[in-house]
């Protein structure tokens, strides 16, 4: 499918401006003429967008089934028919648009090279089970296989609040290979506390609001992030005499901390700036201090944000 240079620039408009509708009908009309069933569950896909249809809902069902190899992949067992990986997928013209992946590093490697895989928007990775700490092997496999058309990515599922393993010593290692396997990659969430910020030259958001451990947030003020525009940051208000668990005494920002967020030049073109404080507190220690610092006189907007759940939160400004 690749070999074609007219197909090849058509999946590069695709990859330059993933939202343009007519980008995708007329990369799938391109594959449906050359009698690649992907074209024809690209059209269909792209109707039922427009209008929910149950005879094409049915087709594009029975076209999956069909060709499953071809336009899904097959995902290897554990044994016992016990799948190794989770994946839901969410296709757009023919290919893999959203993805929520659940499992080993070397399984999602393989998902990541399937031809579905090449024009691949979002992406949520984390393992099956909720007792891993080292999410570095799972980051590290984005860089085997280029994912030229992502745009969001989050790394680390939401914590199980009944599990073993304890949130706050979760780590993603560096960050670097995101550069080289996403390099388009606009948002970035990351439920690990623990990660090394580093040069990315697309990336606007990032998201660590369940927490970022002080070096986590130190590594931040000193990457080259020349278009990073919004930050979101949790960290702990109790102090550690308060803390049931001692491993969230990781998730306490010293002053030397608040002081590096506070004067980092490093942050250039950032214009808001939500501070996640667990538990809430509006004007706490961290939110005083960076309130009169240099980073909150020149960006538009410092706010400290009030947890209800995940998607449901308030933001009051500073």
């Amino acid at each position: 499918m690749r070999a074609d240079p007219e197909n090849a620039t058509l999946e590069q408009d695709i990859i330059d401006r993933p939202d343009d509708r007519r980008a995708w009908v007329t990369y799938a009309e391109r594959l449906q003429s050359q009698g690649d069933p992907r074209g024809e569950l690209g059209l269909i896909q792209l109707a039922l967008e427009e209008n929910e249809d149950a005879a094409l809902r049915e087709k594009e069902q029975a076209l999956l089934a069909a060709h499953a190899a071809e336009l899904s992949g097959a995902f290897p067992s554990r044994g016992d028919a016990e799948p190794a990986a989770s994946c839901e997928v969410i296709y757009r013209g023919g290919f893999f648009h959203t993805l929520c992946f659940a499992g080993p590093p070397e399984v999602l490697r393989q998902v990541l090279a399937h031809p579905s895989a090449r024009l691949l928007v979002s992406l949520s990775v984390q393992y099956m089970e909720d007792d891993r700490e080292d999410f570095a092997p799972l980051v590290e496999a984005l860089s085997t296989e280029p994912l030229a058309a992502l745009r969001a990515l989050c790394i680390g599922g939401l914590p199980d609040p009944h599990g073993e393993a304890s949130f706050a010593l979760r780590s993603c290692g560096s960050l670097l290979p995101l550069a080289r396997g996403c390099p388009r990659l606009e948002r970035l969430g990351i439920r690990c506390p623990y990660f090394v910020a580093a040069f990315h030259p697309a990336l606007r958001i990032l998201d660590a609001r369940m927490g970022a451990a002080p070096p986590s947030v130190q590594s931040l003020t000193r990457a080259e992030l020349p278009r990073l525009t919004e930050l979101h940051l949790g960290y702990e208000t109790r102090t550690s005499r308060q803390l049931s668990d001692r491993h969230e005494e990781a998730l306490i920002w010293d002053d030397a901390t608040v002081n590096a967020l506070g004067s980092a030049s490093g942050l250039a073109v950032l214009r808001r700036l939500c501070l996640w404080p667990t538990p809430w507190k509006r004007n706490c220690r961290v939110a005083t201090r960076l309130r009169a610092s240099q980073l909150a006189s020149r960006i538009d907007q410092l706010e400290a944000c009030n947890w209800r759940d995940f998607d449901d939160c308030s933001a009051f400004p500073l």
